[in-house]
């Protein structure tokens, strides 16, 4: 029986250096999202495929909290990965 897919839209997209993170802001469109889950990064836009979720919180902006999902940056393999690609895009993820 084929997994769930759950989608998370993806508002920005970035790198925090500090904690070693791949951070993705978004929405939730389709539920459920949560750590310990795959989040699938495209292969059309160099990404590598399926990242484990590390985490899904709130990060704070001076603007306000957004909902992000959080991804080990070690786990991010692709030559060249820019994850602001992913930008303005719904991602699928599974369970």
């Amino acid at each position: 029986m084929p997994r769930p897919v759950s989608l998370f839209r993806v508002k920005k997209a970035f790198f925090h250096a500090a904690f070693d993170l791949v951070v993705l802001t978004g929405e939730i469109t389709k539920e459920p999202v949560r750590a310990g889950m795959w989040a699938d990064l495209p292969r059309e836009v160099m990404g590598p495929g399926r990242v484990l979720i590390r985490s899904v919180e709130y990060v704070t902006f001076t603007t306000g909290q957004e909902l992000a999902i959080t991804l080990n940056f070690e786990d991010i393999v692709a030559p060249r990965f820019d994850p602001s690609v992913l930008e303005g895009h719904e991602i699928e993820v599974v369970g």
